[in-house]
This record gives C-alpha cells, sequence and structure tokens, in this order.
C-alpha cells in the first residue's frame, strides 16, 4: 500500500482532471494525461519556476558579469547521455552506481 510522489499529486484530489502539487499543495494544475498512474509535472515548479531563471540570470549576469553571451538552461537531459560507472584510483574496474 505504497505510493510515491507522482501517484500522490496525481490522486490527492477526486477530480481527475487536477493535478496537485508535489512540494507545496497549494498550487494545482491540469492533468496531462488523465488515464495516467502518476502525474506527469509539479504545477509547483511549473508556477514559480521561472521567477528563480529570471532572479538567476539578473544575478549571474549583472553582478558576477558572467555569461552575457551564453544561454542559461534550468533543466538539461544531462542523465540520458551521463556516465553512471566510476573507477576508483587503484581499482582495475569501473565499479556501477548503487542506488
Amino acid at each position: 500500500m505504497r505510493i510515491d510522489g507522482g501517484e500522490f499529486a496525481k490522486n490527492l484530489e477526486e477530480d481527475t482532471d487536477t493535478t496537485t502539487g508535489r512540494l507545496d499543495t497549494r498550487f494545482s494544475g491540469p492533468t496531462m494525461d488523465p488515464l495516467s498512474k502518476k502525474a506527469d509535472y509539479d504545477p509547483q515548479a511549473a508556477a514559480i519556476s521561472s521567477a528563480y531563471v529570471s532572479a538567476f540570470n539578473d544575478y549571474v549576469r549583472k553582478s558576477l558579469h558572467y555569461g552575457q553571451d551564453k544561454t542559461y538552461r534550468p533543466e538539461i537531459p544531462l542523465w540520458k547521455s551521463w556516465n553512471f560507472q566510476h573507477q576508483p584510483p587503484g581499482a582495475d574496474a569501473a565499479v556501477a552506481a548503487v542506488d
């Protein structure tokens, strides 16, 4: 009888067309796929993340004078190409990461 965060956010309200924020339940948004088992996104993050990105860009460019000609991307799919193998110093073979 355990559910994960995505299932909780999707099923908290009786309305199947509404997804509740996972970290802050004051936020809710439309369910992208009403037939899915889990929520596709966090409405709280969707509502306020643009303010954090804007504040970060302002601070980095104006205060630190860095990245004038660069684009900041708050989320990139780095995990798709990440090598999860690690070879400790002195080891003969790589060690897989353990969850």
